[in-house]
C-alpha cells in the first residue's frame, strides 16, 4: 500500500510538473533500436495527448532464438548507451521509487514494479526457431514522459538473456528532446529534457521479497 500511495503521489506531481517542450503538432512518441549479438529489436512508445495517460508500447525483433539464452528479459535503463552501444553504461533499471530487483514484479500488480521492468509487467520474450518475434503491443499505465526523474526520454533499453547477461541495447530517441531528427534517425545528442543521470546503479538489498 505504501508503494502504491507513493507512486500515486508521484504521478500527481508528474501531472503538475513541467512537461517537455514540444510543438503542438508533435505527439508523445519515442523509439529504440536495440542491437547486439545478432539481435535486432524495435521498441516504440506512443503517449496520449498531454503525456499523462497510458502509453502504448509495440515491440518486434529478430535474432531471438529458442535456445539456452531465452526467455529474454527487456527493460528501460536509466542511462543512454550512445553510438558505441556499451550496454554496461546503461546502469540499472529506470526505478524512480527505488524498489530495486529485490521486490519481485507481479504483472497482476504493476504498480509495485519498477517503471522500466517491461518484461516483468508484460511478459518475457520467448525465442523462436527462426529468431523472429512478430510485432505485438500493450498499454502501460506506469510509463511516464515527465517529470524528468520519471521520464523515459533520454534513457536506453537493454535485452538480457535469462541469466540477466546484457545481450543488446539502444537508446530511446525522440524529436521531443532532440535525440531524434524529424525523419526519426538518432542525432547522438544529449537529451534536452533529461539531464540528470545517476553515476551508479542502486544496489539491491540482499533479500528478495514477493509482495503477494
Amino acid at each position: 500500500m505504501i508503494a502504491s500511495a507513493l507512486f500515486t503521489t508521484l504521478s500527481l506531481a508528474a501531472l503538475a510538473a513541467s512537461a517537455p517542450t514540444k510543438r503542438e503538432s508533435q505527439q508523445y512518441y519515442a523509439q529504440a533500436l536495440i542491437l547486439g549479438n545478432g539481435i535486432e529489436g524495435h521498441l516504440q512508445f506512443w503517449g496520449v495527448p498531454g503525456g499523462s495517460g497510458p502509453t502504448k508500447v509495440t515491440f518486434k525483433g529478430s535474432g531471438l532464438y529458442d535456445n539456452e539464452l531465452q526467455p529474454y528479459l527487456y527493460h528501460i535503463h536509466t542511462n543512454p548507451v550512445g553510438k558505441e552501444r556499451n550496454c554496461t553504461v546503461a546502469l540499472g533499471h529506470l526505478d524512480p521509487l527505488h524498489l530495486t530487483d529485490s521486490l519481485v514484479c507481479d504483472p497482476a500488480f504493476p504498480e509495485y514494479c519498477q517503471e522500466g521492468d517491461l518484461s516483468g509487467k508484460h511478459g518475457k520474450l520467448n525465442g523462436t526457431s527462426s529468431g523472429s518475434i512478430d510485432s505485438f503491443s500493450y498499454e502501460d499505465d506506469y510509463i511516464r514522459w515527465y517529470p524528468q526523474d520519471l521520464s523515459i526520454l533520454g534513457r536506453s533499453v537493454v535485452i538480457h538473456a535469462a541469466n540477466k547477461t546484457r545481450l543488446a541495447c539502444g537508446d530511446i530517441i525522440s524529436v521531443i528532446d532532440g535525440t531524434a531528427s524529424e525523419d526519426g534517425h538518432p542525432t547522438y545528442k544529449p537529451s534536452t529534457y533529461v539531464t540528470n543521470y545517476p553515476s551508479a546503479a542502486i544496489p539491491n538489498p540482499p533479500q528478495v521479497v514477493t509482495p503477494f
